[in-house]
This record gives C-alpha cells, structure tokens and sequence, in this order.
C-alpha cells in the first residue's frame, strides 16, 4: 500500500478509537417504572405536577406540568405510564413523546434555575370515573454515566365528572384501610380502586381477621378495633408452650381454657421447634440450615447468592464462597439478562430505529402532538425495548458516523493510492548509471 494509503488508513483508526467514547444509548428514554435499578436510590429528586383546571370534565383534554427538581441539575427526563384510560397526549416542542406504554422524553431536556419542566396532554374518557397518572423521573448531572442522578416518581390522581372521595391503601384487603400509605382520589359512590377502601380506620392493617366489625376473639388483640381487648369473647383451647414464643407444637400435656396470653401456653398451633423460642411461626429466616419460620423450608431466600441475571444462584450452604453462578446464554430481546453481564438487552441486540414509529414510520420530534390510548393509541411511537438502564445522557448518531468517516477515509486512501501509482507510472525512468 502506498504511504498515503497507510496514514488515511491510520487517521480511520484513530477516529473510531476516538468516536466510540462518545456513545450514549437512549437518546429516546426507555419505557421503564423507576430508573432506581440503574440510577440507584441514594439520590432522590422532587417532583411536582400541577393542572391547568381544577375540575375536569368527561371528555375533556387538561394540560399538566411536571417539574423535576434538584439543587444543580442539568438535564433531566421522564416517562409517564399510560393509566389505561383516557388519552395521554405529547404536546409539541415539549421534549415527549408517545409509545405504546405511555410518554417519554425524546431527549435529555436542559434545567433552568435547579428545575426541569415537562408539560404534557391527557383527554379523559366520555364516563365519569378516576384515573391515577404514574409519572418517573430523573434529574441528572449529564455527566454521561448512571452515578450522580437523581431519580423521583410520583402518582398523581385524577377525577373527571364527580365529586372526588380519598381512598386509603389496604394492604390486608379486608375493606378497610389505614393511613400508613399515601391515599388516592376517586369517584364518590363507586366502588375503590383496587388495593384501596373507603375508611382509614383499620387498628392493625397487617390482619385480614382484625377490622371495625370484625368478631372479638378470644387471641389477646382488639380484633373490632374498638379499644378493648377480648371483651366478651369466648374462651379458647391453650396448650403446653415450652418455650414460651406464643405457639405451640402438639395437642399434649394439659389443656386449659381462657385467653391468652397465659404464662406457659399457648392457643396459636404450628411450632416446629418446641424448645427453642426463636423459631415459629412468622419468625425471621435467617441462614442456619433450620426452618425458622416454620414452614417447612430451609434458609429460603436468605444463602448468599452469586452471578447476575439468569445466572444468579444460590450458595448451597452459608458462605459465599460456596456459591457458583449459572452459565451464560446468548443474549436475545426479551427482558432478560440472558449472557448474565448485569445488563438487560443490550442496545445492539433490541436495535429499533431512533423516532420511529408503529409499522417504522418516523414522528414528529416537535411542531405536533401525539396521543397514547384508545384508538390513538395504534399509531404512537414505539415502546423501547432495550431495558439496558434509563440514562438520559444526549444520544447521538456516534456508532453511524464512525462508520461514515471509516468508509470515507478508506476510499479516499485507495483514491489517493491509484493517482500515485499513475504518476509514477507516467514518469520517465530515473538514470541509475
């Protein structure tokens, strides 16, 4: 190869080396709950949302805004769920836009004075009913990497053509709840939504059993929750409890008839461990080769455990040491970390076309809007599939230039290389005498 060919061929390397470090890959947010998994949850930041009317009426389109904040910064990006009724709408020149799983940033969007402003579109349906707006958010330091960020989400309630009534999360799903959870809005007069219950009043939300109303038994808990314990309950069987952890293991020994506690029995069956108090029923597992809890089960969930994705294993006894990860598998587009290398279908593997749409036809990135749900929902966007993390670091065309600049490096080599072999060819023979 003639010189000129080695130094454009040289100059195509040094580009690629130089190119490659720019490289960013989701220009377009990913379709993602929570950026904690990629982000970390060891910074968090405020998000606020605000509408543009205080009353919404069926089949009406209310604007919200959404601010990201965080003392110094930069960028910052956001997806918000399809709440699976109603429309959501990306509004133009707003940095969002529509997938088949809801709104997402179509790139990181510069802050101004500590805060990132989002604003968006949503068209409730034509019946009166409630919707719950799902937004995640991270404020980031466009530093390029997932260190530093900030991640927040919020879930923002919404009426539409009725008077509004606060439900209350009821984690024992016995129709009541309590305050120990943030509560939702929802229509007055309709059933809840699902997980919640009109009342706050639940005294123990962890028991299905105990609840305003529920039957006094006799078990030594204010099971109507009405500040009194066993009054006028029936007395119950107790049997022998030698270690005195509060159940006991078999109908043996002497029997006695009251309410506990009573020092010495116990009216709670199913102690595998008659002896030692530590271990019955509800207690914590913890890693010493002996069912804790139980139920039948040795160390579950507690072994040290080793490998990413799936090939994350568990020790077969206490110690790390012990734990051997599964074998890798080729990497495909479904989800999984299947070459178990701590990420989840890489970029190059879920390939999709930056902005393209349903069917591969490109949207609008500004000027227009787009709406996710119902029938609108058909034509908008395209869901992300590469779950590699949420970072929301400016992508850009890097890999597709790189290659750009390699083929026209190259051909300029070989274009440069054949005029030289020409001219040596046309010129006269040197004298060598």
């Amino acid at each position: 190869m003639p010189r000129y060919g080695y130094v454009l061929a040289a100059l195509a390397i040094a580009l690629g080396i130089s190119s490659t470090r720019v490289a960013s890959a989701h220009r377009n947010g990913i379709v993602a709950r929570g950026c904690e998994p990629c982000h970390g949850d060891t910074l968090t930041s405020d998000i606020g949302v605000t509408a543009d009317r205080m009353n919404i009426t069926p089949g009406e389109t209310a604007t919200f805004t959404v601010s990201i904040r965080r003392p110094g910064v930069s960028v910052g990006g956001l997806f918000i769920a399809d709440p699976g009724v109603g429309n959501l709408i990306a509004l133009g020149g707003e940095g969002l836009q529509a997938n088949t799983s809801g709104l997402t940033h179509t790139a990181p969007k510069p802050a101004a004075s500590d805060a990132v402003v989002f604003r968006f579109a949503w068209r409730s349906p034509l019946s009166p009913g409630a919707a719950r707006l799902e937004l995640y958010a991270l404020a980031a330091n466009n530093n390029g990497q997932p260190t530093g960020d900030a991640p927040s989400r919020l879930v923002f309630p919404v009426v539409y053509g009725c008077s509004a009534q606060s439900y209350y999360f009821d984690a024992d799903g016995d129709g009541f709840g309590a305050r120990d959870f943030a509560s939702t809005l929802g229509c007055a007069g309709q059933p809840p939504p699902i997980g919640y219950a009109p009342t706050d009043n639940d005294c123990d939300d962890s028991h299905d059993s105990v609840h305003p109303g529920a039957a006094e038994q006799c078990n030594g808990r204010d099971d109507n929750c009405d500040g009194q314990i066993d009054e006028g309950a029936s007395p119950v069987e107790m049997w022998p409890d030698t270690d005195g952890d509060g159940y006991y293991g078999a109908k043996s020994g002497s029997m006695m008839l009251g309410c506990p506690p009573l020092t010495g029995y116990a009216a709670e069956p199913g102690d595998c461990a008659a002896r030692d108090a530590a271990r019955h029923p509800g207690a914590l597992e913890v890693c010493n080769f002996l069912d804790d809890n139980c139920d039948g089960k040795l160390d579950e969930g507690v072994r040290p455990q080793c490998g990413e994705g799936l090939c994350r294993r568990s020790s077969v006894s206490c110690l790390n040491e012990d734990c051997v990860p599964g074998t890798p598998s080729v990497e495909l587009c479904n989800g999984l970390d299947d070459d178990c290398d701590g990420v989840v279908d890489q970029p190059s593997v879920c390939a999709m076309p930056m902005g393209a749409g349903a069917g591969g036809t490109p949207s609008a990135a500004g000027g227009s809007q787009h709406s996710v749900g119902g029938a609108m929902g058909d034509a908008a966007g395209v869901t992300r599939q590469d779950a590699e993390g949420c970072t929301i670091t400016r992508g850009s065309s890097v890999r597709h230039r790189f290659w750009w600049w390699v083929a026209v490096v190259a051909w300029g080599g070989v274009f440069v290389g054949r005029i030289a072999r020409r001219r040596r060819q046309a010129s006269p023979p040197r004298d060598t005498a």
